[in-house]
């Protein structure tokens, strides 16, 4: 037990680390784009064309390479390595014919993407998609790599991978700036490279660690895993959509609002990748391989990870919420008025709401997919992004920009409790959720005394230095707070002294 601990911990330090510094390099690439361009259509353009293969990707895929290949991987660790060629050879031949569909018909992508570009913006952004997509092949088979190394328990170069990708995007952002050469060409030039780099970065790792003579052998892709990838990637698709929804209703109110919209989302994605998102990364392989051996130990697991999620996304949330305008001005305060800080701040508070009940979601929909019961998160993220799109189209010409990332709060909200209802079984049928019933109340008590006491002090403050410093010591002290609280480390402790 202490061995898997430690290992689950280090994994979960590597993978933290690796996150990181993908984020930290994502807002240094924000701040290049908010402190050139502003919020302009420069920066409008620039962004749509860094972020749409991502969007594409996340839409067409969605998590499901990962969600339908990890559970066999992890079930029959000796065909992993073909499964992966194989996957590989038939998702890069798939998606290279999708992306010449999309080249012919990229116009039809900036009015779904951008619909309220016009003129020469609209003209610029055609001219840069039509480019970007063929990165697309990359981005896949980059994705089943690192289905591959995560079911080996090997995290950190996958992790790595956005790092490596934003460093070569600021690379040829600072060589755009410094030459005056700005041009979409450039952009798509730097995406294409971008996007080699870090499927080759992955490429080298999987290289030494196999035997190229397993690729070869019986055809492992069957019906059942592909009706799996098709229902994971419709649900991952979907809950990969809803901030991309936003987004794009974003651009009927005016010039610059995409971008806004886009710097107050990196915020709030932010703490949700470093708290949350890597507890649902590592958790993946370990639920699948429990499901198939002890069921309840995979019940225990899952309660494990809602805790984590729990305790880490709680403070993250309660946390920047208190010390919202600090967060907002020590990214993008050399870059904009006041006007425009307020107006991320207001979008930033409201999207940190979410924060908690997202982190949720992408949990319990990695459970289903660990389970193999993708069609669950399928349903229940079909109807929450119908509900979505009906909403912010029938309201479109009315909604501000805090009303849209209300309206997406609001959905996570409403899939958090459908969740809730769905996997009530494998958490309120153990043996160990009454004796934490006052721990989660202790928990809300203790993250909101912080937070009320961060807001306090960071108000008595002077300087981004001594406010930083506060924001860390609150943050930790309600992480360190609630972990020692909690009912297995308190007997732990017992014990040890």
């Amino acid at each position: 037990m202490d061995k898997s601990i430690k290992q689950f911990a280090l994994s979960a330090v590597l993978l933290n680390l690796g996150i990181l510094l993908g984020r930290f390099s994502g807002f240094l690439r924000e701040i290049i784009i908010a402190n050139n361009y502003g919020a302009s259509y420069k920066a409008d353009l620039t962004i749509v064309l860094l972020t749409l293969p991502d969007i594409l990707i996340n839409i067409l895929v969605g998590g499901a390479l990962s969600a339908a290949l990890i559970p066999n991987m992890v079930s029959n660790p000796k065909l992993a390595v073909r499964l992966a060629f194989q996957a590989s050879l038939v998702l890069f031949f798939t998606f290279t014919i999708m992306s010449g569909f999309f080249y012919i018909y990229s116009e039809g992508l900036v009015s779904l993407f951008a619909p309220g570009f016009s003129g020469d913006l609209r003209t610029l952004t055609h001219d840069g998609i039509k480019y970007i997509v063929f990165v697309i092949p990359l981005f896949v088979i980059t994705g089943v790599l690192t289905a591959y190394l995560q079911s080996k328990d090997k995290f950190t170069v996958p992790s790595l991978g956005t790092l490596f990708f934003n460093s070569v995007i600021i690379l040829f952002l600072v060589i755009m700036l410094k030459t005056d050469s700005y041009s979409v060409e450039l952009i798509a030039i730097a995406v294409l490279s971008a996007g080699l780099v870090r499927y080759l970065s992955q490429l080298i790792m999987v290289k030494y660690t196999v035997d190229s003579t397993k690729f070869l052998g019986t055809w492992l892709i069957d019906k059942e895993l592909v009706t799996r990838y098709l229902q994971a990637m419709l649900s991952g698709s979907l809950i990969f959509i809803f901030p991309v929804m936003a987004r794009s209703f974003s651009t009927f109110s005016g010039e610059g609002s995409l971008s806004m919209f886009s710097y107050a989302m990196r915020l709030v994605e932010f703490p949700l990748l470093i708290s949350v998102t890597f507890i649902t990364i590592l958790f993946l392989p370990k639920l699948a391989k429990s499901y198939e051996l002890n069921i309840e130990q995979f019940k225990e697991q899952l309660l494990y990870a809602c805790q984590f999620v729990l305790v880490l996304g709680l403070a993250s949330s309660v946390t920047l919420i208190a010390a919202t305008d600090t967060y907002v001005e020590l990214v993008y305060g050399s870059s904009f008025g006041i006007a425009e800080l307020d107006e991320i701040k207001a979008l930033v508070r409201i999207g940190l709401i979410g924060l908690l009940f997202q982190g949720f979601v992408s949990l319990f929909i990695s459970a289903f997919n660990a389970t193999k019961k993708t069609n669950i998160p399928m349903k229940v993220n079909f109807i929450a992004a119908l509900l979505l799109l009906s909403f912010l189209s029938l309201f479109k010409n009315k909604l501000s920009l805090e009303g849209i990332m209300s309206s997406l709060v609001l959905v996570y909200i409403g899939m958090f409790f459908c969740y809730l209802y769905f996997v009530r079984n494998w958490l309120f049928n153990t043996n160990f959720n009454h004796t934490y019933l006052s721990y989660y109340f202790f928990l809300v008590i203790i993250n909101l005394i912080s937070g009320i006491a961060l807001y306090l002090v960071n108000s008595s403050l002077d300087g981004n230095v001594l406010k930083v410093f506060s924001i860390a010591v609150f943050g930790l002290l309600s992480i360190c707070t609630s972990i020692v609280l909690h009912p297995f480390i308190r007997i732990r402790i017992k014990n040890y002294v």
